[in-house]
């Protein structure tokens, strides 16, 4: 992720631009857990922008 962030995607030539996450319906996963944390370490460190989305939304208030 920081390696997209900060240099490129792939050696495409593109740098991303913000953070987008996704999250399945049945309770966040440990990688899923992971992922959003290390998401949201990042985001303040290199004043970017991030969103996230679930299927349903069941899981909305645990992504916070």
């Amino acid at each position: 992720m920081l390696g997209e962030l900060q240099d490129q995607i792939e050696q495409s030539g593109v740098r991303a631009g913000w953070i987008k996450l996704s999250a399945g319906d049945e309770g966040l996963t440990t990688t899923e857990t992971k992922i959003l944390r290390a998401a949201a370490a990042l985001v303040p460190q290199l004043r970017l922008s991030s969103g996230s989305h679930t299927i349903r939304g069941s899981v909305v208030k645990q992504q916070t």
